[in-house]
This record gives C-alpha cells, structure tokens and sequence, in this order.
C-alpha cells in the first residue's frame, strides 16, 4: 500500500473508534473480520423474523456475493427455509434443525466466552513427602 493510503486508511480507522466494546455488537466490529460460524449464526439469527435476501445483507453486514453463498448453503442443509410473505417477497425462516443449530453455536459460544475460575483448573497435587 503506498504511504498516502495507509495514512488515510489509518485516519478513517481513527474515526470509526467507537466508544465501548466491539464485543457489544453482534455482528463484530469494523475492523475485525468474522469467522464462518459468526456469518451463519447472524444469518439464522435473523432468520426467527424471517428475513429477505436484502434484510440479511443490511442487517448481517454481508455482501451480496457471500449472501449468494451463506443463503443457499443453509437452506441446503435444512436450517432456513423459503417462504413468500403477502407482499410477494421472499423471505427466509428458521426451521427447527436451524434452531438447534443456532442454540448449539451459543451453548459454543457461551462456553469459550466463560472465564476460566480455578475450580476449572486442573489443580497439580503437592509433591509427595519421602519418609
């Protein structure tokens, strides 16, 4: 990158600094890139409302091009499924195999956010006294 770039790329990283955790978010940060089960667990988060192709690409912050990807991936696996509301407009739901797929991913989650407390600690026995 030429120095003019990474010093305007500094700059509007500087300006994106928000007050508070990046951890508050759900779909990550800015600048922090999320991992596959991120993606999916955001999709069919917002799959419970049921969701358009459009709403899971504003809401998850995901480009069209891996919306194209993610969508048809869950809804091959059987964890979203296709409906059309009223209006005409496809929406995407979250089937039964998606629910526990996502309370699968949280129960995940929930254990690797968990700090570690010393009873979880292998505790290492004292050395043994010769006699």
């Amino acid at each position: 990158m030429l120095p003019q770039r990474v010093e305007s790329r500094r700059r509007l990283d500087d300006s994106l600094q928000l007050k508070g955790s990046t951890s508050d978010f759900n779909c990550g940060s800015l600048t922090k890139r999320r991992d596959t089960i991120h993606v999916i667990q955001d999709i069919l988060s917002l799959g419970k409302e049921g969701v358009s192709r459009t709403q899971v690409i504003q809401k998850a912050n995901l480009s069209f091009s891996l919306a194209k990807r993610y969508i048809p991936f869950l809804l091959s696996k059987g964890h979203l499924e296709q409906g059309i509301d009223n209006r005409g407009i496809r929406k995407y739901l979250l089937t039964t195999k998606g629910q526990r797929l996502l309370g699968c991913i949280a129960d995940i989650q929930k254990e690797l956010d968990e700090p570690i407390t010393a009873r979880r600690i292998m505790q290492i026995p004292p050395p043994r006294q010769r006699t």
